[in-house]
């Protein structure tokens, strides 16, 4: 069995509706040339690699990603290439690292629509899941099928069917 990742007690603040920097920090990494629903422009996106600046200023607006470990599980890259590309201003990640990041961030934008916030979201992705056979939702972003599980099984608890 998976054990949760714990978060600092600092993060465990109760919001109950969705604020601005909730709903668009998936925007930083789209930029204005695309959106979720035109799955074009995010392979385009996925192919150019989102950069660096971006990766930090969303882990920025995203209280999760502020530990250092799961940052550098979502990006797949190591403590020292991750700063070493944060140095080197303009480097951007590859299309296995952007899917990544992405995935999460879209698992993490639906769980925040889903459970009503960005803390409930954060705490669900990072809780063994029954519906996951106990997996950590998280944990199961670093690959296609496990976004599908994940992304499946966030539509099914919002349409009340979760067994």
């Amino acid at each position: 069995m998976t054990t949760p990742i714990e978060r600092p007690e600092s993060d465990k603040t109760q919001c109950a509706y969705l604020e601005p920097w909730e709903e668009a920090s998936i925007g930083i990494l789209l930029g204005n040339d695309a959106s979720l629903a035109d799955r074009f422009s995010i392979y385009q996106l996925i192919e150019r690699g989102i950069s660096t600046a971006d990766v930090f200023e969303f882990a920025s607006s995203v209280s999760l990603l502020k530990d250092k470990q799961i940052l550098l599980r979502v990006t797949g890259l190591s403590v020292h290439s991750l700063y070493r590309r944060r140095r080197n201003n303009g480097q951007n990640l590859n299309r296995d690292q952007s899917a990544r990041v992405l995935r999460f961030a879209q698992a993490l934008d639906k769980a925040t629509r889903v459970f009503g916030s960005r803390h409930d979201a954060e705490d669900w992705i990072t809780t063994p899941a029954l519906g996951l056979n106990w997996a950590v939702p998280l944990q199961m972003l670093i690959n296609p099928v496990g976004f599908e599980l994940v992304d499946d099984f966030l539509s099914r608890i919002e349409l009340g069917v979760y067994q």
